[in-house]
């Protein structure tokens, strides 16, 4: 009776267990596929590089600096090369295995072939399709809300420089 006891709890068992297994790092691959999340990455390195350079731009002609030739052509490989830096550190092939790890430790194999499922549905690949269309839209908008903040960080470190030279200078008086 007792073996018959264990069999049956280990039958009603296996499927809630089974729902706690991880995903394959395949299967979460297959699905990292079909959630586009290559192209959100690389839309998204495009839109910071627009976003530095507006940044940029901004900052040079609130300052009222202009620059010459040369000038003008360091800071654009100064640009260059940040962006460059910034492109290397987030590639895809960098951060594939981070969500690959993200996703295997927060789903379980049956929440993974569900999403597959779905996202390889006419109607999952729409979402899939305009997933890109609303990181665009929603960097945009951050964007926008970064400028006001950008200026206040410069106010605010332009406020703070007379402070800290004065906190130097002990003969100074002290900067309010």
């Amino acid at each position: 009776m007792r073996a018959v006891l264990v069999v049956l709890l280990s039958l009603l068992a296996a499927p809630v267990l089974a729902q706690n297994v991880p995903p394959s790092e395949d299967s979460v691959r297959r699905l990292l596929d079909l959630l586009q999340n290559r192209r959100v990455l690389e839309d998204a390195m495009s839109n910071m590089d627009g976003f530095t350079q507006k940044v940029m731009e901004q900052a040079r002609q609130e300052e009222g600096v202009t620059f010459n030739a040369k000038q003008q052509q360091i800071l654009d490989q100064f640009h260059t090369d940040m962006m460059s830096a910034i492109k290397d550190e987030l590639a895809w092939s960098k951060l594939e295995p981070d969500f690959v790890s993200a996703y295997t430790k927060t789903f379980s194999q049956k929440e993974v072939n569900d999403m597959i499922a779905f996202y390889s549905s006419p109607s999952g690949q729409a979402v899939a399709n305009k997933l890109p269309q609303v990181a665009r839209q929603m960097s945009a908008d951050i964007q926008e809300r970064m400028m006001p903040l950008v200026k206040r960080i410069q106010q605010s470190a332009r406020e703070m420089q007379p402070k800290l030279k004065a906190a130097g200078d002990p003969g100074a008086p002290a900067a309010h």
